[in-house]
């Protein structure tokens, strides 16, 4: 029989969609079970939180992470970067610095997570709601 790798994701799965992302915390039973599974099976966490955060938030050792969708991943024996992932880096940081300024009177929560950016929009008021998507598709 080949191995089975049980691959999860963080926000939504695992934890409730939370209006900010840093309010979602897993539960010490769900915490517990995890670390039970991973003595039978491989466990991968994915999110697209960057590794770090996600493997703060997880906080338990031995298992797969897999962070920014993919992006970076990291666990037993092994260390993955995307190749275009670091050459994005100055590119992130610049729509991370023009989002930032363009969105700062729109309530919003504006993320750069290294290689990726993710513009969160649960507590931005409905009739703010247009204004900021054109900004974003803009």
């Amino acid at each position: 029989m080949k191995p089975l790798l049980i691959t999860l994701d963080f926000d939504g799965t695992l934890t409730p969609i939370r209006k900010r992302p840093q309010d979602a915390v897993l539960s010490h039973s769900l915490r517990h079970l995890l670390k039970k599974i991973k003595k039978h099976y491989p466990l991968a966490i994915w999110s697209g939180r960057g590794l770090p955060q996600l493997k703060q938030k997880v906080n338990i050792s031995g298992l797969f992470y897999a962070g920014n969708h993919g992006l970076e991943i990291s666990g037993p024996g092994l260390t993955f970067l995307h190749p275009a992932a670091t050459r994005s880096r100055k590119l992130i940081n610049r729509l991370y610095a023009q989002l930032t300024a363009k969105l700062k009177k729109i309530p919003s929560i504006i993320e750069n997570k290294r290689y990726s950016i993710s513009v969160h929009y649960r507590i931005t008021p409905r009739r703010q709601l247009a204004k900021l998507k054109k900004i974003f598709y803009n």
